[in-house]
């Protein structure tokens, strides 16, 4: 597949419109070029385009309404002797195409070749001219233009490369910190959120809770219904927008998908009292729920278990400090799950 950019290919490059800008203050010399030129670039199979100009004014607006790369022939006297130098240095500040500039002079002595080349002209003939010295002249500039054109476009697609190789290395990382069923954090993006946030915690003396959250009998789920077959997953994306809803406090508060039918919360400056509370507000809005999926009303509702650490008991260590609260947090889970099973147990039993 040919590289592209801006709509054209590398190899369409040849095909690309040529600009001939012809600038003389004899009207009857513009004119003569402007029926030779076209002349000599139909024989060398050019696609051109040519535009007279008599002046630097005339010029200028030309150059300006360019929209592709140039051949510029320019008397370089016009109506004094550095006219065409001064102008040359306008022409390429004037435009973001590439600019073949070429000097057409009666003076051809060795100063005004070096006059030419500081200029940034590629080169000049003597009036008056020939038509294969000025056929030559403008298949060299022809080439130069398609040669910077090339450049220009391997660039371009050089950087668009490196955009898109950014943008999927953005996407892939994003996509190895998140679930996909429910587009929370996974536990490897916990992870790392959670060793920011103790170590913060450690460094400003704060206390931090983790809540476990655990969909009661989400195996049963499935297995009462089977008929629902996807019922589960929807049960678990719902109590995810339950938890993002609930905790968004500043962008400190962590949310994700723990694993399975497990959930873990992790807030920051956040002390034991406080986390149990916005555990107990959690667990209401999840018991609201009843999902709907295939006909059908799914009732929820989960336990939740809570671990805190005060900065008393802040080791030196992040990753010490979260196997605290876990393991703080999953001992409270199941003993909220044992209770939580009980009293279902009693009321279905009657």
């Amino acid at each position: 597949m040919p590289d592209r950019a801006n709509g054209f290919s590398i190899e369409d490059i040849d095909r690309v419109v040529i600009n001939v800008v012809i600038i003389d203050d004899e009207k009857d010399f513009t004119w003569g070029l402007e029926l030779i030129v076209p002349l000599l670039l139909d024989g060398k199979g050019v696609n051109h385009k040519v535009f007279p100009a008599n002046n630097a004014g005339d010029a200028m607006k030309v150059i300006g309404g360019l929209d592709g790369p140039a051949i510029v022939l320019l008397d370089m006297t016009l109506r004094s002797p550095k006219d065409g130098l001064d102008l040359l240095i306008k022409i390429k500040g004037a435009t973001l195409h590439p600019v073949a500039p070429f000097f057409l002079t009666g003076d051809v002595r060795g100063e005004t070749r070096d006059e030419a080349a500081v200029a940034g002209a590629y080169g000049y003939l003597g009036k008056p001219l020939n038509n294969p010295d000025l056929q030559r002249m403008l298949m060299h500039g022809v080439t130069i233009l398609r040669d910077n054109l090339r450049i220009l476009q391997r660039i371009k697609i050089a950087k668009e490369n490196e955009e898109h190789a950014k943008q999927v290395a953005i996407e892939a990382q994003h996509a190895a910190m998140h679930d996909k069923l429910t587009g929370i954090l996974n536990r490897g993006g916990f992870d790392k959120r959670a060793m920011e946030i103790l170590a913060n915690s450690r460094i400003h003396r704060t206390s931090t809770s983790l809540i476990l959250v655990d969909v009661d009998d989400f195996k049963n789920i499935n297995d009462e219904h089977p008929w629902l077959k996807l019922g589960g997953d929807e049960v678990l994306r719902q109590v995810a927008l339950v938890l993002k809803g609930a905790f968004k406090r500043d962008a400190t508060d962590v949310v994700a998908r723990w694993g399975g039918d497990e959930f873990a919360i992790l807030l920051e400056n956040t002390n034991d009292r406080s986390a149990k509370r916005r555990s107990v507000f959690t667990r209401r809005k999840i018991k609201g729920l009843q999902v709907s999926y295939g006909g059908h009303l799914i009732p929820v509702s989960a336990s939740a278990g809570i671990g805190s650490l005060s900065p008393a008991e802040t080791t030196v260590n992040s990753e010490e400090d979260l196997k605290i609260l876990i393991d703080r947090a999953s001992v409270n889970l199941a003993l909220e799950k044992g209770r939580s099973k009980a009293k279902r147990k009693l009321v279905k039993d009657g």
